[in-house]
């Protein structure tokens, strides 16, 4: 199994273990469920945003919408990536803020 390093990108998760139920289809029901109990319109508005990635689903029949297990999960991986990466410390030269004086070192007119 190959484990995520900091230089990792989004794009490698193609080396999740395959599952059994990977091949399930997840109707979008159960994704709104699974996603906080999100409406229509926020899955609507979630599959077109490209900001937001949401993948599209893997196949619509007779005007459903399903989505195969592994796509969820490659999602839901990309985004704990992203969350990880964005709250990974900085060093700290990225992290000091320029000085400005404070009240007391400020020169009095």
């Amino acid at each position: 199994m190959r484990i995520l390093d900091e230089d990792a990108h989004v794009d490698d998760l193609d080396f999740l273990p395959a599952l059994p139920d990977d091949e399930d289809l997840v109707p979008s029901p159960i994704v709104k469920k699974e996603n906080g109990g999100i409406s229509d319109m926020t899955l609507w508005r979630w599959t077109r945003d490209p900001r937001i990635q949401f993948p599209q689903p893997d196949i619509i029949i007779n005007g459903r919408k399903y989505w195969k297990r592994r796509t969820l999960r490659r999602h839901r991986r990309r985004l704990e990536v992203q969350q990880s990466a964005k709250s990974a410390p900085r060093s700290s030269a990225t992290n000091t803020l320029p000085t400005t004086p404070t009240s007391s070192t400020k020169a009095r007119y």
